[in-house]
């Protein structure tokens, strides 16, 4: 994982490969990670995929947060 500030000051971060939880502090959350193209993320139990513009979810699939991260951690390869 990569992260730096960009020229707007905006917190930038590359390179995602193992899931990031962003937390309210009502404890609402959403994960989200990368692929080689596009990025899949959890919100409300429910899997979706960003791709080339298009947000679709991930039909009929529900995942706890261990079986999303145990799904979305690199391959030997990546680590």
């Amino acid at each position: 994982m990569k992260i730096t500030v960009n020229e707007k000051k905006v917190i930038q971060i590359e390179e995602v490969f193992n899931s990031v939880v962003l937390k309210t502090n009502d404890g609402e959350q959403m994960y989200i990670c990368m692929r080689d193209s596009g990025f899949e993320f959890i919100y409300e139990g429910k899997w979706y995929i960003a791709k080339e513009g298009v947000v679709k979810p991930f039909i009929n699939v529900i995942v706890t947060e261990d079986e999303f991260n145990e799904q979305t951690k690199p391959k030997e390869d990546e680590a």
